[in-house]
Formats: structure tokens, sequence, C-alpha cells
């Protein structure tokens, strides 16, 4: 399959903050991919945009709330798959970190329901 790709991305500070949070502000973080694939029938367009709020409430725990999706231009079965997902990590060390989320479909084409555990090792 031939295909190009781009992606936009952006972050934003916000002017909100816990007390608890060691003085760390929410962030918005979004982001813009855009693919242009040679599929079966001719080539179409797929976008994937992303929105995310995060929330720490500690110095070492933060909390999310996404959205995201992806979304077909140009096929003959277009398809709309957007997800909510909240989550939250947990930064156990200086090198180590893990996450969870969970999320639901928001259309009939998204999957109903997901979760994901993941971690992190900087070395």
């Amino acid at each position: 399959m031939r295909y190009r790709a781009a992606t936009a991305v952006a972050g934003w500070e916000l002017p909100f903050e816990l007390s608890s949070s060691g003085r760390r502000p929410w962030r918005l973080d979004t982001a813009l991919r855009y693919s242009y694939l040679e599929g079966s029938e001719s080539w179409f367009s797929r976008w994937g945009p992303s929105a995310v709020l995060r929330m720490p409430i500690t110095q070492r725990f933060e909390t999310h709330l996404e959205w995201f999706g992806t979304f077909s231009d140009g096929l003959s079965r277009e398809t709309s798959r957007p997800f909510f997902s909240p989550g939250f990590h947990i930064v156990l060390t200086q090198r180590l970190e893990i996450g969870l989320r969970v999320g639901w479909g928001l259309t009939h084409d998204a999957a109903n329901f997901f979760s994901d555990v993941g971690c992190a090792w900087r070395y």
C-alpha cells in the first residue's frame, strides 16, 4: 500500500492548577494526523484529530480526558470512529511511569469499549 502522511501538533499550558499538584499547570495537547492512502478502490484520505486535557493532581499523579478519532474521505463506505477516553498515569521513579486508560466509541463504526495499560522507562 502506498501512502503519504503529515502530522501537526500543538500544546498549551492552561491557567488552572491545583495547590496539591506542586504548581504544575493543566495542559491541553492537540494533534491532527492526515494520511493519503492507496486503497483497493482508489486513493482516499484519513483524518485523525485528537485533544487531551491533562490535569496534574500531585507531582507524580496525573489524570487526563482525551477525545480522538479517525475519519475517512473518498471511500465508497466512509468511516467515522471517534472515541472518548479518561485515564491516569503515575510516575513511580525518575525513570519509570505506568498508566491506564479506558474508552468508549461514540459511533456505530467505533469499537464499543477499549482499555489499555502501559509503562514507560527512560534510559
